[in-house]
């Protein structure tokens, strides 16, 4: 691989660790409103849509790692 294309996949691994930064405090900010939903409504349509989309980003957020981690390897080989 040429030092070009090396270059753009380290911005790449750069942009996908901000999305991941980002997506780590929305998930944050999702789980605080789930933990602050009264127990009298913890079965509430409302409590079981926030744990979905708690649960769809956090694996959002593996998918970010997977693939900033494919990326590094790419650099380095």
């Amino acid at each position: 691989m040429n030092k070009a294309r090396r270059k753009a996949l380290s911005q790449i691994i750069e942009q996908i660790e901000a999305l991941e930064a980002a997506l780590e405090e929305l998930t944050a900010e999702e789980q605080d409103a789930l933990d602050n939903i009264p127990d009298s409504l913890a079965q509430s349509d409302r409590a079981i849509n926030l744990q979905g989309a708690v649960d769809a980003m956090e694996s959002a957020a593996v998918s970010l790692e997977e693939a900033r981690e494919a990326i590094g390897t790419a650099v380095e080989a």
